[in-house]
């Protein structure tokens, strides 16, 4: 058994996936087997209420040199967990993936040949995702937030199938941000990106742990933790309604001068103080917002909390 660190590493986070890992774990040794390159998994069971631990105790048990797991404390969410994962692997090259088998394993060879020199990651994109219409809505729009946001190119396709260098995962590992989305950090790293169009299958077992609340907290954590937009709108808000009261003012004014007579009323005032009121609370709660994920930044309050790791090679590794 060899201490040397693999070519490769794969990192799954785990929920609800206790049917799908061993089939996955199969699939990825032939993989590399047909690859002829040394390998590693990380699986991080991201305290899933199944029993997905048990299933990779038992794979990591089977073969000890190959598989790794680490157990989280908590539910962190699929970007946490993976980041559970990164600081543990030692491969040149760390791919990262779902555990539900909707990325084929057997694509790992194409986005491996996509990296090329001058390359430092690869996503496996899919134009055609087999998911629920409201999830690829949803993602359409994280898609576009991301596009004004930190920059990325509009052809470029994203997803959690990547493959990347080793320096950009060292990279990672030193994002403190409690609000995390991966994407953006890489981003944060490198630009040097580009995508390889794969095969998307159905899960496995027909139902996605991803729920909209997820997306919803990555939709938040890219508009409040990775830029200023929420702000940009509070201020152009501002000023547009300034704009409006200038033109108002001056309109009563101009039909004063010229003697035309106006009705008076409490509705008109009663819907600019109601707008305005309300406009002012929306910009109150978007500066909290910030304020609150600012002191949550400044706590250094960790991503995830690991309750054991056993890591692959000669026996447990804590």
């Amino acid at each position: 058994m060899s201490d040397a660190a693999p070519h490769c590493s794969v990192v799954v986070p785990c929920y609800r996936s206790e049917k799908t890992v061993q089939p996955l774990l199969e699939r990825l040794r032939a993989v590399f087997a047909g690859l002829n390159l040394s390998y590693e998994v990380v699986f991080v069971d991201d305290d899933s209420p199944d029993g997905v631990g048990a299933a990779l105790d038992a794979l990591r048990a089977a073969d000890p040199e190959h598989v790794g797991v680490v157990h989280l404390l908590r539910n962190a969410g699929q970007h946490a967990a993976i980041m559970a994962g990164l600081p543990r692997v030692r491969g040149q090259v760390v791919v990262t993936m779902d555990d539900d088998l909707q990325h084929p394993p057997e694509e790992i060879p194409r986005l491996l040949d996509a990296l090329q020199p001058g390359v430092d990651v690869v996503y496996g994109g899919a134009d055609h995702r087999r998911h629920a219409a409201w999830r690829n809505a949803g993602s359409a729009l994280v898609r576009a937030l991301m596009v004004a946001t930190i920059g990325k190119p509009r052809r470029l396709v994203l997803s959690s199938f990547r493959v990347m260098r080793r320096e950009v995962a060292d990279a990672l590992t030193r994002a403190r941000s409690p609000y995390l989305f991966l994407d953006a950090e890489i981003f944060r790293v490198t630009t040097r990106a580009v995508h390889v169009e794969v095969e998307h299958h159905q899960r496995a077992d027909w139902r996605s742990s991803y729920t909209f609340r997820a997306l919803l907290r990555l939709a938040t954590n890219l508009l409040f933790n990775h830029s200023a937009l929420p702000l940009r709108m509070i201020s152009v808000l501002g000023i547009s309604a300034a704009a409006l009261a200038l033109v108002f003012g001056s309109t009563i004014i101009a039909k004063r001068i010229l003697g035309i007579r106006q009705q008076t009323g409490w509705p008109s005032l009663a819907v600019l103080v109601t707008f305005f009121g309300g406009a002012t609370l929306f910009s109150l709660g978007m500066i909290g917002e910030y304020l609150i994920r600012i002191i949550h930044q400044t706590a250094q309050r960790p991503q995830f909390h690991v309750r054991r790791e056993d890591l692959p090679g000669p026996g447990p590794r804590a």
